[in-house]
């Protein structure tokens, strides 16, 4: 992305954010529009009111060019996005001219059978496991996930922000297996190389590790 603002530059970047009419995405719009309005005051950010737009658009070529032309795509993903015909064409078009899309989930969709959108798995926020509506459900705070959501966004834009891959499941389970054998194989080393006395250290270095790893998880968990 090209000329990416930052806190103290005087660039503000244009986010279109494209939502269907459902009034669970408005509401998940409403909330994003009030954690954004003290970065539009900063005039880090823009955000493209797609009402007004499409207002003014005489066609759907126009639709397109507004939405093509911002420097960042915020798709809300939910069945009645892309049940939507000429919002999933703008979002399949801006996709094949490779311009930067940060999709978030606001319910849970088939999007991953739609070929061209199968990648945005791998930057959804929340997260490709629980959507905005999903989340919004377990809380009552739903300005700490709103505010979630838009630093996210703007640390994307800005360039300020870069995504740490934090394996899960099965393959954090693996990598903690590895470390809990590695800090054994240090604890029986330090035994049979320099006796009783540093068996303690071996020992403390394998806790020591599986903390660690432990600590990455729960932190992780928390983001």
């Amino acid at each position: 992305m090209k000329n990416k603002a930052s806190l103290n530059q005087n660039i503000t970047q244009n986010i279109f954010i494209a939502h269907s009419n459902d009034a669970g995405d408005l509401q998940i719009l409403k909330g994003l529009y009030k954690q954004f309005l003290l970065f539009e005051k900063s005039k880090v950010v823009r955000i493209l009111d797609q009402e007004e737009l499409f207002k003014v658009a005489r066609d759907q070529n126009e639709k397109m060019n507004y939405a093509l032309e911002a420097d960042l795509m915020v798709p809300l993903l939910s069945a009645d996005l892309l049940n939507d015909e000429d919002q999933l064409e703008i979002i399949l078009e801006r996709k094949r001219l490779e311009k930067e899309i940060l999709p978030v989930l606001a319910s849970k969709c088939l999007y991953d059978v739609i070929p061209e959108l199968k990648d945005l798995k791998e930057k959804m926020i929340p997260s490709a496991e629980e959507s905005v509506l999903e989340s919004t459900d377990k809380t009552s705070d739903n300005d700490s996930i709103f505010s979630n959501i838009v630093k996210k966004i703007v640390s994307f834009v800005t360039g300020e922000f870069t995504p740490i891959s934090i394996p899960s499941g099965k393959a954090f389970l693996i990598i903690t297996y590895v470390n809990g054998l590695l800090g054994i194989g240090a604890a029986l080393f330090t035994y049979v190389r320099f006796g009783a006395e540093f068996l303690s250290f071996g020992l403390l270095l394998m806790f020591a590790s599986l903390s660690v790893v432990s600590f990455v998880k729960y932190s992780a968990s928390k983001i």
